[in-house]
């Protein structure tokens, strides 16, 4: 059983079709990049998989259970073990770095309202878990000296890293990053994609979003290209490469040229 199966989703805004009946699987313990042009709907397809978007149509079956994603709000999703970053940095800038991730933390919290304000003994004992696991993820991510400094003070390359980490709190079995490599310099993305394949090791399945080739080429297991909302080509990076469907996306070169 795939961790995850999407078949023909599909989501238009107004007239324009942002999805195409895009399909894609990915399976346990995989690192899969998602490329395509500008515009060929990306950004879009993780924001329907994570509950941001509704899909007017098709399905994203998730884990052994089969459970369809398709119009779940983004809480429940996160629940069922999907964690994703966005392409514009999403942190509390007046928070720690300490204080971010602890919150990411809590979106498992499945304590009540009133359990955490009276303080009971469950609710403390979830919040030192919490904190215990912050600590470990900003070790992991290069930030445990920073812990206390304001998450929007910290240089960019570390609010992408920190953001990963507030992301992996929440401990998901798959975790969307897209465009984690946006604005690094070549240093920067040596070690964030040293960090990629460690999260790999540690039983987490990624799914990035690219637009660098020599990038994908470097990390991924497979790559799956989208062009006008849809799916033209899948395979291994050496594949893709040389696939004809995606140098005519990319370059403008007839396919059968």
């Amino acid at each position: 059983m795939p961790l995850l199966a999407v078949n023909d989703l599909t989501r238009r805004f107004g007239g324009v079709l942002a999805l195409n009946g895009a399909e894609m699987r990915i399976d346990e313990g995989e690192i899969v990049s998602l490329i395509g042009p500008n515009g060929s709907g990306k950004t879009t397809f993780f924001n329907c998989l994570t509950g941001i978007y509704r899909p007017d149509r098709g399905n994203a079956f998730w884990g052994p259970g089969n459970r369809d994603l398709a119009g779940l709000p983004p809480y429940a999703i996160t629940r069922l073990g999907i964690a994703r970053t966005f392409q514009n940095i999403r942190l509390f800038g007046r928070m720690s770095a300490l204080e971010n991730v602890m919150l990411g933390g809590q979106a498992g919290d499945r304590l009540g309202v009133w359990q955490n304000l009276l303080t009971l003994p469950r609710a403390e004992a979830g919040e030192a878990a919490r904190y215990e696991r912050a600590c470990g993820l900003l070790e992991l991510v290069g930030l445990a000296q920073r812990a206390a400094d304001a998450a929007g003070a910290l240089p960019y390359g570390l609010q992408r890293r920190l953001e990963i980490a507030r992301a992996m709190a929440t401990l998901p079995k798959l975790l969307l990053l897209d465009e984690p490599c946006a604005g690094l310099n070549p240093q920067e993305i040596d070690a964030l994609m040293a960090l990629v394949r460690e999260i790999r090791a540690r039983g987490v399945t990624v799914l990035l979003i690219e637009h660098s080739m020599q990038i994908v080429m470097q990390v991924s297991d497979r790559i799956v290209v989208f062009d006008a909302g849809a799916k033209i080509a899948e395979g291994s990076p050496e594949a893709v490469q040389r696939d004809p469907h995606v140098l005519a996306a990319y370059l403008g070169v007839p396919e059968n040229a």
